[in-house]
């Protein structure tokens, strides 16, 4: 019986060396939507973005971006894991909030100074 369970682990063990990967959100902060030629607004971010924040780091559970630009109006969210989020003064994700699936690129309208919180979605 130790052996099987030895023989298991050792085949789920990762390679010597090699870690798991974090789950990360980008956050991208924009003040204004962009125009058409003929000035008509349109539906997407003005670039470039006001600031490209540092990745949320939400491996270890519930993590919160750095406040907003006081300019900033719009982000651009996109996480390497399905994650949960959160917006506001102080907040903070549960898996019960909105969410994002991995690798897909979401625009939201936020307030300036608030931040956004990430947790992992299962």
């Amino acid at each position: 019986m130790k052996a099987i369970r030895f023989a298991l682990a050792l085949a789920c063990a990762l390679p010597a060396g090699q870690a798991l990967a974090a789950s990360t959100c980008n956050v991208k902060e924009y003040n204004a939507v962009g125009y058409s030629w003929d000035h008509i607004a349109l539906q997407v971010a003005q670039e470039p973005a006001l600031t490209d924040q540092s990745p949320v780091d939400f491996t270890s559970g519930e993590a919160k971006s750095a406040a907003f630009n006081a300019s900033t109006s719009l982000i651009e969210i996109i996480c390497n894991a399905q994650a949960a989020y959160l917006i506001g003064a102080n907040p903070t994700a549960t898996a019960n909030n909105s969410w994002v699936p991995a690798g897909v690129s979401k625009f939201i309208g936020v307030k300036p100074s608030d931040k956004i919180s990430f947790i992992t979605k299962p």
